[in-house]
């Protein structure tokens, strides 16, 4: 008895999609007129067909259940041949073809979105500012409104005779013809083709355009905010509906300052006696002063200042301590004391 799971390479408890994804990623693989083997196509086609099919699969699984407690049940494998005088290929498996037989739909355009990334510095992302983009994008074609032919009109395909699609013929194996609808290469499935092909869009329906668009950022901007400015993407000279602009905002490094979230992070450095007396110190930041007391015996490892981040974010200043280099004698001295009453207090 075939393991029809197996030969799928999918778990019992696979989903109708999980096994439809997994057969068409085998039958790529393995299709006769791409260099696979025909035998193995033939079995992959079988698992496929019984496991797609809801009856099928079930009596199938009962089979098995039957063969683990010990059952000679023979063989649920199908007539190849018999399969496909049954079944017309085409409802079996639908769309998991296309790739390979062509069997598409009918050719159309998409208005599409167009997504662009504007840098900017952290100080204009605190100050807010005001940037320029350019970029090219697809429009109608103003010489011929969208339609491929500089005349406006149109001839019926020669090829497929005004159908937009033609017979293709497909040998899964020897002695095994499929034959299925293919879309017309001539006419893109339209059925027709232009009188006289548009010198300024070669049929195409849309010509490139430069735009330039100005972007406005507010101060405190959110960095992960993508801003979308409506209609000005790509056009589609079919539905005649525009595709819109997407704009991604990405702050470049900077030297002294890193973002987390909406928190602004930074290092400031104390000595360990400003830590242990306290001490005031003025911090720049993004040209404002900020005044910070440090108290008496500070012991923990950053500073929260509430509310100087983004919306609402803080600013986290991470202790560093600073290094002595050099301590003259009268130094040395006045530390050792310090060391002996602080270990006498304890």
């Amino acid at each position: 008895m075939e393991d029809y799971y197996k030969i799928l390479g999918v778990p019992e408890n696979a989903s109708e999609e999980e096994i439809k994804k997994k057969f068409r990623e085998l039958a790529k693989k393995h299709h006769p007129d791409f260099g696979g083997n025909p035998e193995k196509f033939k079995k992959i086609l079988e698992a496929y067909r019984v496991l797609s099919d809801k009856k099928l699969r079930q009596e199938y699984d009962q089979k098995r259940k039957m063969k683990d407690y010990g059952f000679d049940i023979g063989n649920i494998g199908f007539n190849f041949d018999d399969l496909f005088r049954t079944s017309n290929l085409e409802d079996l498996i639908g769309d998991i073809f296309e790739d390979f037989f062509g069997t598409e739909t009918r050719h159309h355009y998409e208005a599409k979105d167009i997504i662009l990334d504007l840098e900017i510095t952290l100080e204009e992302l605190f100050k807010g500012t005001t940037k320029n983009i350019s970029y090219k994008r697809k429009v109608i074609c103003h010489k011929c409104d969208g339609r491929g032919s500089e005349t406006k009109n149109f001839l019926r395909c020669n090829i497929c005779g005004g159908l937009g699609r033609v017979k293709s013929r497909s040998s899964f194996f020897t002695g095994f013809i499929f034959e299925t609808n293919k879309i017309c290469q001539n006419c893109k499935g339209q059925g027709k083709i232009p009188e006289k092909i548009c010198s300024l869009c070669q049929g195409r329906g849309y010509s490139t355009k430069n735009e330039t668009v100005t972007i406005n950022l507010p101060p405190k901007t959110n960095p992960r905010e993508i801003i979308k400015i409506v209609n000005l993407g790509d056009q589609d000279p079919y539905s005649r509906k525009s595709g819109d602009l997407l704009v991604r905002i990405f702050v470049k490094p900077h030297p002294r300052f890193n973002i987390r979230g909406n928190d602004i992070i930074s290092e400031i450095e104390l000595t360990l006696l400003d830590l242990i007396l306290g001490k005031k110190i003025i911090f720049d930041y993004l040209d404002e002063k900020i005044e910070i007391y440090i108290p008496p015996d500070f012991n923990e490892q950053f500073i929260k200042i509430p509310n100087k981040g983004i919306n609402k974010g803080d600013l986290i200043l991470k202790i560093k301590l600073k290094p002595i280099k050099k301590l003259t004698k009268r130094a040395k001295e006045l530390l050792e004391e310090l060391k002996k009453e602080i270990d006498n207090s304890h």
